[in-house]
């Protein structure tokens, strides 16, 4: 496909919000700030990288799997060529690319000790012939984009690429599976989030040490947020503070 069509395939238009978006702001906190997250991954992938995938054919939902793997690798480019290979053979093998389509007349002409020499030799050429082709491709698409590597964090696509579909347009997020895969990740990790969580409040009981009934007010005299964290009040760091919490130490029996 001519460049100046994909280019128009694959233009970043933000579109409205979707219910699923909608539904992902409305709850907030952890859940919609990871999704921009992954939502900027993912437009720098469909910026960068995807017009290469759409070159070498990876561009349906079927693909995705294939996209987001070759995504995780430390070498992309490396990674989209034996991912090409591996798939072109595939089809050669049932018979859906013939092989005649990237051998010369001499590869069949030619006389071979044995079948499985014969064997060899096939698959060395054709591996041979597609490395070219895929070669020719990649120096398209690098031309063609001025393409330079992109770096970008790759933990949301290793946790929520299950939610990612591969279109003609670039990957896309599936808002409710995404959803559904924050959960799970919770859940895998509740066990230890409860712990924490359960930690927390034994040692904010600990502190008032059960002389004063925890109520907001107490809480706020106590303790401030900050820039989102939880710090002591600096007004309640005196002796008058410490006083109404009692003694702390052993009684002396």
């Amino acid at each position: 496909m001519p460049r100046r069509q994909i280019k128009t395939r694959i233009k970043r238009v933000k579109p409205q919000l979707t219910e699923g978006e909608k539904k992902i702001r409305k709850i907030g906190g952890a859940l919609s700030s990871d999704y921009r997250y992954l939502y900027q991954v993912v437009e720098v992938i469909n910026m960068y990288y995807f017009p290469l995938f759409y070159i070498i054919g990876f561009r349906s939902p079927e693909d995705t799997e294939i996209v987001v793997d070759i995504l995780l690798k430390s070498c992309i480019l490396k990674a989209a060529k034996e991912a090409y290979i591996a798939r072109k053979t595939e089809k050669i093998e049932s018979g859906k690319i013939k092989i005649e389509k990237l051998l010369t007349k001499r590869w069949f002409e030619k006389e071979y000790s044995t079948p499985e020499e014969k064997e060899k030799t096939f698959q060395r050429e054709i591996h041979r012939a597609l490395s070219t082709k895929y070669k020719k491709l990649e120096d398209y698409f690098i031309k063609e984009y001025h393409f330079t590597p992109i770096g970008f964090f790759k933990l949301p696509l290793k946790i929520f690429g299950k939610a990612l579909s591969l279109t003609s347009e670039g990957l896309k997020i599936n808002e409710e599976e995404y959803m559904e895969l924050y959960w799970d990740y919770l859940e895998a990790n509740n066990s230890q989030t409860g712990k924490l969580h359960q930690e927390a409040a034994d040692a904010i009981n600990r502190f008032f040490g059960g002389k004063v009934e925890i109520t907001s007010k107490e809480m706020d005299r106590y303790f401030i947020i900050e820039d989102g964290i939880v710090k002591t009040n600096p007004n309640s760091i005196n002796k008058e503070g410490y006083l109404r919490l009692g003694y702390r130490g052993k009684t002396k029996k």
